[in-house]
Parts: C-alpha cells; structure tokens; sequence
C-alpha cells in the first residue's frame, strides 16, 4: 500500500520523505564505503550494519510522524509557514526517541539508563535535558554514527567538525578512545573534501591539454568515416544491419540481466557507435530500461559495472557500457537506437562538434584526474620505500606502512567517485529533456558538455584508466602488497595525456 493511502497524507509529502529519506541512507552507505577502503580491517561488519540504517523509519510507528517531520525541515528551510496536525509534534518528539534508543548508530542506543533520556522541543540541539552516557559505544556503531553525521553535513552544506565539537562530551558522553575514534573520522572526511574542492579549483589553472600545448583542433572528436563500423555492421546496398554474431552477444548478455539481476522492460543500443564519427575503441551503449526506481537503479548500476567489468565486445576493441535506465528511456534523447529485434529506430547519424566550446569544461575534469593520479602515482612511490626498509631498525614502521595504504586508498576511491561522477553525469545529459536555450544552443543531446566531455575522456583514454581502476578494487579496499601491484600495474599501463 502506498504511504499516502495507509496515513491518508498528501502524494508530495509521502514522496518528499521517501525521497530525503533514500538520497539519506545513500549517502550514509557510501560514506561507509568510504570509510572501509579508508581503514581496512578497522571497523568490522561496518557495510553490514549500515544496511539497515534508518530502515525503521519505513515502519510503523515511526512513519508518520517522520513523514510530517520531514515536510517540517522542507518547510523551514524554505521559509514556508507551518503547522503540525493536531498531537503530531509531540508524536515525532516521541518517536524521534523511540528511534534513537534502538539503533545502534545513535549514543541513546547505549546508555543504560535510556529510559530517562529525554529531549527539548528542539530535537536537534547539542543541549538536551541530560548528558546521554555512550562510553559503551562499539567502535563500529561509533563510524556508522559518523557516517551519519558526515550524510546531514552533505545534505546541509554544514560543517561536520562544527557538529562535532558541539556535541562530543555535551550532548553525548564519550571516554577518551572513542573521542580520539570520532575526531580521527571526522578529520578524514573533513580533509577528503577540502582536498576534493582544492582539486577542482585548481584544476582548470594547473593542467596542460598536450605536452606540446596546441591544444585539441576540432578534427580530432569531428573525423567523419564514410561509413560504420564493419565489425559491428554489415552493409547490404546503402544499409546497414548489425552483425548476427554482435546482436547473439548482446541478446545473451541481456538475459543473464534479465535473469540475475534486474527484469528488463526492453533494450537497445544508442550512442556514437551508430554515427559515422565512431572510434575504434567507441563503447558499445546497451541501454536496458526497467521498473525499478531511481534510487534502486543506482544500485543497480554498480552491481552491472562490477558484473560486467572490463567486457569488450567479441572480436573488437569497443567496451560494453550498459545503462539501466528507471522507466522508459524518452527516444527524443538521442541521436541514433538500434533495436536488436527490429533494427533501426533512428540513425545512422553525422553529428559536428566545435571542440573550442567544449574545453573549458574538458580541461577542469581532466585537471582533477591528473591531480589525483598523481598523488596516487607519490603514495605508492613512498609505500614501496617504507616495504623495502627494515623493520627492527625502523620504529613504528609497520603504522607508517599502514598509514599510507590508508591514503593509497583514499587516492583510489577519489577517482573511482570522479569515474561514477562522469559517468552519471552524461546519463543524467540523455535522461532530461533540452530546456529550450539548450535547444537553441546545442540543438541536439550528443552537444551538451556533459556528452562531449564525456567523449573527449573516452579519446585520450581517461575513462579507460579510471574503468581499469574501478575493476581492480571492486568493492573492497586494498589491503595487500599484491593489490597494490595492480594499482601500479593499471598506472604504466595507462595511456591518457598529451
């Protein structure tokens, strides 16, 4: 039954607080995530825990009253006027409670006297009636409480340490380890991001587009062929069919989807492979609409790119790229589709670019790529210095070893968010319609920065690079002298740059 029916609450806020309460519980997961590649082997059960982070937020008798606390925030923040129905205010006091007495995340959880605890009509204040004692706190709720702080600053725009400081001994009692635990996460994330927002804006000042500093000509992303590719079509007259053996691949690698996976609506190619402006190395983009929602479909998505990672087409050089799109995927959004069924639905295409407008934008990605590359390059450099020095004539050696494979990791989880980053980017470019000063000015979807940037990093290799990384670590943290082979192994094989 949908919320609106089973609390007889409007569709926009059942929807508002479905949706803050999703986009919550991602960002605290990949928070999580973070924090496991960051500190291998530190906070144990960790991705475990946070699946069930805030679940009971779905349930009775938290629902509603969230529902309502929900459209609060929206309403505050907007400064919108607001009243509570008749009883509801003092129902989200009390089940604000309810909620943090039983999950494990929040300190209320831990206290064994919890049920004296109280709170202000301000829930959110770092004064509340008593000092909640927390000192039996474990260390993995003490990151996942973190992970959840560090979510509320990324949904705010505030500063976590300030949270911290606020709280930690005020709000919340903690003993000497934990306080040291907390402000050692809270300084990882609040480096992480100082250093990502130094990256971007230095990016665009620092990088150099080639060696030589010519710069791209408009030739380069602009070459017309006189016709596609023949190993992906077969050409009968002035047509163009795909190869029985392309479409028997990709037929195949549909059903294991529709079978492991996802259930798959329906399906097609889309993408620079169907214009006479393909690359030998083009990605082959296999589109695959479903029923899921938009949250579910970033999950989705990361399950795909890790099942079908590093998968070239048979007998060519073109990665397979799947997209899941949540609903049916609007074909006014692109240039070219090739059903595998039916054939052509638009296309072949010529599509031209002046790369000039475009390398503003090109440049600061490709900045930031090369700023953490890097950095990457230097962590591994020094974590091959420390391996080759004897232990016991070195003090603390093995923490310096660790700490470094700390950053190593934190160099490799940067430019796989900068890869996911890119990628969503341009699918979001394709899944929204042109406002009408973008039709003016592009004219067509294959124009927007998004795409064009998208298509300039396929070409000099970056997406390659930053793909080939991703699929080394999978979803987990490098923890070993032999992962970090492959890290460096995926570095000199590399060939983006000028």
């Amino acid at each position: 039954m949908k919320l609106e029916d089973k609390y007889k609450v409007g569709k926009d806020l059942a929807d508002g607080f479905l949706n803050r309460t999703s986009k919550h519980i991602e960002r605290v997961t990949n928070n999580a995530k973070i924090i496991d590649r960051a500190f291998p082997g530190r906070f144990v059960g960790l991705l475990d825990q946070v699946r069930d982070h805030d679940q009971s937020k779905y349930d009775d008798p938290e629902c509603l009253p969230y529902i309502w606390l929900t459209e609060f925030y929206r309403c505050k923040e907007n400064n919108i006027p607001f009243k509570y129905p008749e009883g509801m205010e003092d129902r989200t006091r009390q089940v604000t409670l309810i909620h943090i007495k039983n999950n494990k995340h929040h300190p209320e959880y831990w206290d064994l006297n919890k049920d004296k605890i109280e709170l202000n009509k301000d829930r959110d204040s770092a004064k509340q009636p008593q000092v909640t004692d927390a000192t039996k706190m474990d260390n993995t709720s003490l990151a996942e409480q973190v992970c959840d702080w560090m979510a509320m600053s990324q949904e705010k725009g505030t500063s976590l340490k300030d949270w911290a400081d606020k709280t930690i001994n005020n709000r919340w009692k903690f003993n000497d380890n934990q306080v040291k635990t907390l402000y050692e996460l809270v300084e990882f994330f609040e480096d992480r991001e100082r250093r990502r927002s130094e990256l971007t804006e230095d990016a665009a000042v620092i990088y150099k587009l080639t060696r030589s500093g010519n710069g791209i000509t408009e030739s380069v992303i602009d070459a017309t062929r006189t016709h596609l590719d023949p190993m992906i079509f077969d050409k009968v007259g002035d047509k163009y069919s795909m190869r029985p053996d392309i479409i028997g691949f990709l037929e195949n690698v549909v059903s294991q989807i529709n079978n492991d996976i996802v259930d798959v609506n329906d399906y097609f190619v889309k993408g620079s492979i169907l214009s006479f402006q393909w690359l030998d190395n083009t990605d082959i983009d296999l589109l695959i609409e479903t029923g899921v929602s938009e949250e579910d479909r970033r999950r989705i998505q990361d399950e795909i790119d890790t099942t079908f990672a590093d998968v070239d087409v048979p007998s060519t050089n073109h990665p397979l790229q799947i997209y899941i799109n949540a609903g049916k995927y609007k074909a006014e959004n692109a240039d070219g589709i090739y059903r595998l069924d039916t054939g052509w639905v638009k296309g072949p295409y010529n599509i031209s670019i002046n790369i000039n407008d475009y390398l503003s934008k090109f440049n600061k990605v490709v900045g930031s790529i090369d700023l953490s590359t890097g950095e990457l390059k230097r962590d591994i450099i020094d974590y091959e210095i420390l391996k080759k020095l004897p232990q016991e004539e070195i003090s603390g050696l093995q923490d310096k070893m660790n700490g470094k494979l700390k950053e190593i990791n934190g160099d490799v989880e940067n430019l796989v968010f900068q890869y996911k980053h890119i990628r969503d980017m341009r699918h979001n470019a394709f899944r929204e319609d042109l406002l009408p000063r973008d039709i003016i000015k592009y004219s067509s979807k294959n124009l927007l920065p998004d795409n064009v940037t998208f298509k300039l990093l396929e070409r000099y290799y970056y997406l390659k690079f930053l793909r080939d990384l991703k699929n080394v670590i999978g979803d987990g943290a490098i923890k070993t002298d032999s992962e970090v082979d492959k890290i460096k192994g995926v570095i000199e094989k590399s060939q983006f740059g000028g």
